[in-house]
């Protein structure tokens, strides 16, 4: 028989054979090993996605700054284009390196070189002794190698997130002398056509263009070329789009006008049948310096005065009477009253001097008017709640040069007409009423001057807003602060200058548009006008809603043209560079002749039922551009490829 002896099992034997613990202590071994591969995949997935981002950065950047250069063959101009750049994707400064370098690709050719250098925190990583990683990217731009014809981009679409430039509805876009350029896509289906010198996209697919639908030409009908590349904003460093947006940092401390302290005085109450109110009108003028006489025959009241300052109550004219107010008193007299009112077609007429009136001047007769002077007006808590309140079926002038300061902005209906200076030199200062408007031009008309004169100072507080039916004219100004949105249904035409524009600019969003206004057909007018658009607040209707800048309704024909020279030299439209709030012009503006770059960097730009340049220029530079119904035409504008901020300028990544 054998027999056979169990022997103790060792250490390790022991461990392979139990069935207890051992893969437990196998996983705790290999775990930290685990983990740290796991680390390390992470942010290595966060590095390669921030890399990415980066690097769009880095060409967008290069790009720009070979633009800058190729308009001004200045490092200085190159270095601000690509710092500008990356600060708009929140890169600082100290990550960025620019340099003019011998182009990697051409003999003889130049390049702007941009490296981008950044720290990225590790988040698993940095348990395992890895607290950041270094994020590089380089890219550089050949300068004067732009393909496609080598021509300026006039249509330009931003964003390569977006839908780049689309055609629709049969619409021609007529762009014969420039390129046609998309950090996304160009889609031109069969029955649209682009005439261009050429066509610029960056999306992963070149535009459809089969053999028998070649939509992209020149114009001589051939096929125009197509590349691929990044197109950098052509004015993100332009000085005078830089400027304008500026404007908005110095609103905040710009003060609207005071309410006047309340006045107290005797009231003037002209009743030519009641006589115990006579016996109170003739104290209360005599007290001041002044008389009063009376003609039935006219139903006119007339007041003199001695005196160059005097201080009222109320002053009510009504009974379809008349009154003359010390039409002959001299310039520097100062006449402080509680309120001017005139009620059941009753009018007036007063003298050029300095007027404080803490409660309102209005208007329910055929006519008010005032000398030339300075106006300092309190809201009319009686009538309408502004400071002038033009109600009835007549006129409400004030002569000039005048300066204005209405603590609680200007309301006209009843078919009113105010007119609000005359004349070059007047002054306006305009609060808001306590419904946020600082004019309301609910019917009627308002002309603050006109749009040939100059004013001295033009501030408004508050939301400029029309009916339809109405005229509005704007005089000209070395600038136009305007504290809220533009909101009209009627005729408006703007005076020469920048308006910055807090706000909305919408015509027609409703409804309304053109008018005749003066014995002139206008739906908006603006010569030599540069409009920038803070969208800080947006459209809500239909046709508008979410834009910045909207012209639809019945605002065909529309004329606006930018500048010829100066420092917003050919920029008509500046949208908003904080906020993503687009420009439209739909059908019911069609026609419009828009001179100049309309540029909306963050947000869109839809046309419809067509615009030109006509014989001037024309850009659309947006985030995408939609056009649709009839024509569009675009062309150069010479005047921003030489700015400085390398608009048009060929340029093309080598690297």
């Amino acid at each position: 028989m054998i027999r056979r002896t169990s022997r103790p099992a060792g250490p390790l034997l022991r461990l392979l054979r139990s069935r207890s613990g051992g893969m437990a202590l196998i996983g705790a071994l290999t775990l930290p090993m685990v983990i740290g591969v796991g680390a390390l995949a992470v942010d290595y997935g966060r590095a390669l996605n921030s890399q990415a981002e980066q690097q769009r950065a880095a060409d967008l950047a290069s790009y720009a700054g070979a633009l800058a250069y190729g308009g001004t063959k200045s490092t200085d101009s190159m270095r601000a284009a690509v710092i500008n750049v990356a600060a708009l994707q929140k890169i600082p400064a100290s990550a960025v390196v620019a340099e003019l370098v011998d182009s990697p690709r051409t003999s003889g050719a130049k390049a702007v070189n941009v490296t981008i250098t950044t720290s990225g925190p590790t988040f698993l990583a940095k348990l395992f002794g890895t607290n950041a990683l270094t994020i590089q990217a380089i890219a550089s731009t050949e300068i004067g190698s732009g393909s496609s014809g080598d021509a300026a981009g006039c249509v330009i679409a931003l964003d390569a997130q977006g839908t780049g430039v689309t055609m629709s509805g049969g619409t021609t876009l007529n762009v014969p002398n420039c390129t046609v350029a998309s950090n996304a896509t160009i889609t031109s289906p069969c029955g649209t056509k682009i005439v261009t010198k050429g066509a610029l996209y960056n999306s992963a697919s070149p535009p459809d263009q089969p053999s028998w639908c070649q939509t992209i030409q020149k114009q001589d009908g051939t096929p125009a070329p197509i590349s691929k590349g990044v197109t950098a904003d052509p004015l993100a460093s332009n000085p005078g789009v830089l400027a304008a947006v500026a404007r908005f940092n110095d609103q905040p401390s710009l003060q609207a006008p005071a309410k006047p302290a309340t006045v107290n005085g005797a009231d003037l109450v002209f009743d030519p049948w009641d006589t115990s109110k006579q016996q109170a009108l003739k104290q209360a003028l005599a007290a001041q310096g002044c008389q009063a006489s009376y003609s039935d025959n006219e139903k006119l009241w007339r007041v003199t005065c001695t005196s160059t300052s005097m201080t009222f109550g109320d002053l009510m004219i009504g009974s379809s009477l008349k009154l003359e107010f010390n039409l002959a008193g001299p310039a520097n007299t100062t006449y402080n009253f509680k309120s001017i009112r005139s009620t059941g077609g009753g009018s007036y007429a007063f003298g050029p001097g300095t007027f404080t009136v803490s409660g309102g001047i209005s208007l329910n007769g055929d006519a008010g008017s005032f000398g030339a002077g300075t106006f300092r007006i309190g809201p009319a808590t009686n009538d309408c709640g502004y400071s002038l309140c033009g109600n009835s079926n007549g006129q409400l002038t004030f002569a000039g040069p005048s300066t204005f300061e209405l603590s609680n902005g200007v309301k006209v209906s009843g078919s009113n007409v105010t007119t609000l200076g005359s004349g070059t030199g007047n002054s306006y200062k305009i609060g808001p009423s306590s419904d946020g408007r600082a004019l309301f031009v609910d019917s009627g008309s308002a002309y603050l001057s006109t749009a040939s004169s100059t004013a001295q100072l033009f501030r408004l507080w508050g939301k400029v807003q029309s009916g339809g039916g109405t005229c509005v004219v704007f005089p000209a100004a070395s600038q136009h602060d305007i504290m809220g949105s533009v909101d009209m249904a009627g005729g408006l035409e703007f005076g020469s200058g920048p308006y910055t524009i807090d706000g909305y600019m919408g015509l027609g969003q409703n409804n309304g548009g053109s008018v005749t206004c003066q014995g002139k057909d206008l739906s908006f007018s603006g010569r030599d006008v540069t409009i920038t658009l803070s969208g800080k607040e947006t459209m809500t209707s239909d046709a508008c809603k979410g834009t910045a800048y909207c012209a639809s309704a019945g605002y065909k024909d529309m004329v606006m043209r930018a500048p010829g020279s100066g420092q917003f030299a050919q920029l008509a439209v500046i949208g908003p560079t904080k906020v993503k709030a687009g420009g439209t012009l739909t059908a019911g503006a069609s026609g419009s002749n828009i001179s100049g770059a309309f540029y909306f960097p963050l947000a869109p730009i839809s046309m419809s039922g067509g615009a030109s340049a006509q014989d001037a220029c024309l850009f659309l530079i947006g985030s995408a551009i939609s056009i649709s119904g009839g024509s569009a035409a675009a062309s150069q504008c010479d005047k921003l490829l030489s700015s400085g901020g390398g608009a048009g300028k060929s340029a093309k990544l080598v690297r």
